[in-house]
């Protein structure tokens, strides 16, 4: 399939957003492949531009040394490039997959920091993002860093607990800026969406983000899809029922306020209102 008419999509959001819900949902459809995380931008394509301005130098060193400008070998286009990378990440995606599928996706939080090079690839290309509180995004950091082995996370005001709430909301605040500017400059080929929408209006939204993508929104077809990748069917728990080994823990919203001190949903809501716009503190 040519890179200009592959229908591709690319899921993102900053890390414990849901991005691994959103990605089974997607892959869940008919029409559908996305996988993850296969990190195809900054483990492939960059290093592969890199190999390939060498070539091009070295090729334009040798012209010049030993035939007088006239090389045996052309430089290779960007054309040429994007279309290797693009050979590499849709074989890659599409392998063993279901012969119904047409829209293809890919699943790494950290796309939204490559968009440009995405687009570069796959101008018609498609980024979806999830967004989600970011004081629930530090619990949940709290509990992969404990399943991590990380010591002392849930004492307030330990290193490792001050730690991960600065690189959390570091990261949310860097995820809402780039993919506020790129939604800015792709407009419709941009759809940001909410882990409380998905579990809050599981089925509206799930319909709206195939239809941005262009895919089958039948209502009983989502349905389907949504009972599928629900928590009760992938855990057998109940929403709200805690397993603090697994990763799917609680699968509810608005844990923070059982989990964070005053003091640090202060912090957290002053440090994201100074630097990104966004309506979780509006409540």
């Amino acid at each position: 399939m040519n890179r200009l008419d592959a229908n591709m999509f690319f899921i993102c959001g900053a890390p414990k957003s849901g991005t691994t819900w959103l990605q089974r949902l997607m892959n869940s459809h008919p029409e559908v492949v996305c996988k993850g995380e296969g990190h195809f931008i900054e483990k492939f394509v960059l290093p592969m531009a890199e190999v390939f301005r060498g070539h091009n130098a070295k090729m334009s060193l040798v012209a010049d040394a030993v035939y007088s400008g006239n090389p045996y070998y052309r430089q290779t286009s960007n054309d040429e490039f994007f279309r290797i990378c693009h050979d590499f990440i849709f074989n890659k995606i599409a392998e063993g997959e279901k012969g119904t599928a047409v829209y293809f996706g890919d699943k790494t939080p950290r796309y939204y920091e490559y968009i440009r090079n995405i687009k570069n690839i796959y101008p018609k290309s498609k980024i979806i993002c999830i967004l989600r509180d970011p004081r629930d995004l530090v619990v949940s950091r709290f509990y992969h860093a404990a399943r991590a082995g990380v010591e002392g996370i849930f004492t307030v005001d330990s290193e490792s607990r001050k730690s991960q709430i600065k690189l959390t909301i570091s990261q949310f605040i860097n995820c809402v800026s780039i993919i506020n500017d790129a939604k800015d400059k792709y407009n419709n080929d941009i759809f940001i969406t909410k882990y409380e929408s998905l579990i809050g209006n599981s089925i509206f939204e799930t319909k709206e983000i195939f239809k941005f993508l262009g895919a089958n929104s039948d209502s009983e077809l989502i349905e389907r899809i949504v009972l599928q990748n629900s928590f009760q069917s992938m855990t057998n728990r109940r929403p709200g029922e805690m397993d603090k080994e697994s990763f799917l823990r609680k699968g509810i919203v608005g844990d923070w306020v059982n989990e964070i001190t005053d003091e640090e949903e202060k912090f957290i809501r002053e440090t994201v209102m100074s630097k990104v716009d966004v309506d979780y503190f509006n409540k």
